[in-house]
C-alpha cells in the first residue's frame, strides 16, 4: 500500500510540474481535449481560475465561450 501512495504523489509531482510549465494559449486559439483535465484561466496575465472537468471541450464551449446564456 506504501508503493501506492508513493507512486501516486510521484505522479502527482510530474503533473502539477507539468501544468506550473504549460504556456499560456488565447481561449480561441486551444484546440480542445474531450477528456478530463484540469484548466488554468488566466486574465491579464494574472491566473484568475483554476478547474478541472470530465469533458473540457464542452465545459469550455458551454460555460466560457457561450456564457451559459439563457434561451
Amino acid at each position: 500500500m506504501l508503493d501506492y501512495h508513493i507512486e501516486l504523489a510521484r505522479r502527482l509531482e510530474v503533473e502539477l510540474h507539468n501544468l506550473s510549465e504549460a504556456k499560456e494559449v488565447p481561449l480561441h486559439q486551444v484546440v480542445l481535449p474531450k477528456s478530463p483535465r484540469v484548466y488554468m484561466l488566466f486574465f491579464d496575465g494574472e491566473l484568475q481560475y483554476t478547474g478541472s472537468s470530465e469533458n473540457l471541450n464542452q465545459r469550455i464551449k458551454t460555460n466560457l465561450i457561450q456564457g451559459n446564456r439563457e434561451p
